[in-house]
């Protein structure tokens, strides 16, 4: 969930890992991902259930990655 949303918003560095986790929980809570913001057919929307989604950080200014793990609570 990291490339396509810094398509779409920029791509922040730093904030970057705390905007998709924010869209990750928004994600889980309409059960559904937002839909492909590339419109070439490359990217396929996601029909399967929700209940947690991955979130990597692949670039930073420290060259640091990271990951997240973010799961609905039933």
């Amino acid at each position: 969930m990291c490339g396509a949303t810094g398509s779409r918003l920029g791509h922040g560095l730093e904030p970057q890992f705390s905007i998709n986790i924010a869209l990750a929980t928004l994600a889980l809570g309409r059960e559904k991902l937002f839909p492909p913001a590339d419109s070439s057919g490359v990217e396929r929307e996601y029909e399967g259930p929700l209940d947690r989604v991955a979130v990597n950080r692949r670039r930073s200014l420290a060259r640091r990655e990271g990951m997240a793990l973010v799961e609905a609570v039933t």
